[in-house]
């Protein structure tokens, strides 16, 4: 333990057992695995891991920046939260989304005059799916 640092212990109810114990069940709680890690905190791990993987959220958004072209979106409004949070003329992501569909559609002039981090996220993003697809083929042929 830290000096000055409080140890945190959970509720107890009038009987001592731990606050989250419910209908005399031993509370997921103060249950431990093998590891030593709290059973609660496995559960919550295995229904983040059952969500939207980062391959498919990279997949859907690359897609969607393949199919629609940059001059759409240039016609869209504006939806910079910072520009209109902090009144700014431009936010340094501002552009971000029209420079990388003009990126993914071949234009690298005109995604450089949108915004000119597309030199980095462009690549950046189809590394991260290019290693989620291989990750993905690894685990189907080691079944």
């Amino acid at each position: 333990m830290l000096p000055g640092r409080a140890v945190v212990r959970p509720r107890r109810t009038k009987n001592g057992a731990p606050s989250c114990a419910r209908m005399g069940r031993r509370p997921m709680c103060s249950q431990r695995d093998s590891s030593g890690r709290f059973l609660a905190h496995q559960a919550a791990m295995g229904l983040f891991a059952k969500g939207i993987t980062r391959g498919v959220a990279l997949a859907v958004a690359l897609a969607f920046l393949v199919l629609v072209p940059p001059e759409v979106l240039a016609r869209g409004p504006d939806l910079c939260v910072w520009k209109h949070l902090f009144h700014l003329s431009a936010c340094p992501a501002c552009g971000s989304t029209r420079a990388l569909a003009a990126f993914f559609h071949g234009n690298l002039a005109q995604a450089l005059t949108y915004n000119r981090n597309v030199v980095v996220t462009g690549p950046v993003l189809l590394v991260l799916l290019c290693l989620d697809v291989v990750r993905w083929v690894a685990k189907l042929l080691a079944r």
